[in-house]
């Protein structure tokens, strides 16, 4: 064998190492973008998550969330926020054109922004149920984005695990939101491609921030009733 191909097959086999970390890089980003197009890509989404909250030394704080969306903008959605003893619901309903959203005041409507779809399914896959509600109920910087508003970087493969009933695998990435970067980690189901639990620790103007979603009932594509989206005529 002629030198320089000796040292080339040297050089070869000193590389194959590193190959292996990128390849699992590279699955763990498959695996998430193939989740996040299902989610751009359907005519509806239909999703039930529980999430559990704390705020650096505070008690954990519980939110139930309800909602379905359309590809033509029409929405509706619940999000129940335990405080104390009680719960404070609020909810919006948009028809495609006007957004309609009520909670502990008076309702208050808004046009719907042209993009809801698309920043509703782009935010669930990044950065979870809690990135829907100052979209929603506070309509936060309505027009950038969901791509510029959530960045994601830093994926990784973790390991298969049970979660629940379900046998999932591991995802680890970075994302930048609410001002700040949250380490994630996703749960995806091996058999369906879905989310089953997400859990994040957000780090903003050195206070962290805890999350812990369980997801449920995640459906594409449902027949659901028009009137759902209906809106009442007008509000007192």
């Amino acid at each position: 064998m002629g030198r320089p191909l000796f040292l080339l097959l040297c050089a070869i086999s000193a590389l194959r190492p590193e190959t292996e970390p990128l390849q699992e890089k590279n699955g763990a980003e498959a695996q998430f973008r193939a989740l996040e197009k299902r989610l751009l890509d359907a005519d509806s989404v239909s999703v039930e998550i529980d999430i559990e909250t704390s705020f650096n030394s505070q008690p954990p704080n519980q939110l139930k969330l309800n909602a379905v969306w359309q590809r033509d903008n029409k929405l509706k959605y619940s999000i129940d926020v335990a405080v104390g003893a009680a719960t404070v619901t609020q909810t919006a309903v948009s028809d495609g054109k006007q957004l309609r959203v009520t909670g502990e005041d008076k309702p208050v409507r808004k046009a719907t922004r042209a993009d809801l779809f698309r920043i509703m399914s782009g935010s669930l896959s990044r950065a979870g149920a809690v990135a829907t509600i100052p979209i929603v109920i506070e309509g936060d910087r309505p027009n950038q984005p969901f791509d510029e508003r959530y960045k994601v970087s830093g994926f990784e493969l973790g390991k298969k695990a049970i979660t629940g009933d379900r046998e999932t695998q591991e995802i680890f990435y970075i994302v930048e939101f609410l001002g700040g970067k949250a380490k994630g980690t996703l749960w995806i189901d091996l058999a369906t491609g879905l989310p089953v639990k997400r859990a994040f620790v957000l780090t903003a103007k050195n206070e962290v921030t805890k999350y812990l979603e369980t997801i449920s009932k995640l459906r594409f594509n449902d027949k659901l009733d028009p009137k759902m989206f209906d809106l009442p005529p007008k509000d007192e």
